[in-house]
């Protein structure tokens, strides 16, 4: 049973397995050379919307109250 998430037939679960793990489901993505060879965007189910803008791993929310990127937030 080592390799098993519940030590009691399912009552509970452990979710040690699970640690450090992030997942975002990823609805749409886009680029466009309207705004710059190195600027892309991503849709997120239940999670809006972030951009990246060059050779990083951030992507930044975008503000729904301000959809330019001048108003991102930064989210890493």
């Amino acid at each position: 049973m080592a390799n098993t998430r519940s030590m009691d037939g399912g009552v509970s679960w452990m979710n040690t397995k699970n640690g450090g793990l992030v997942n975002l489901l990823t609805q749409f993505i886009v680029g466009t050379p309207l705004l710059g060879p190195d600027v892309m965007a991503i849709g997120l189910q239940d999670n809006g919307s972030r951009v990246r803008q060059g050779n990083t791993s951030i992507f930044n929310q975008v503000n729904p109250l301000c959809p330019t990127l001048q108003c991102l937030q930064t989210i890493s």
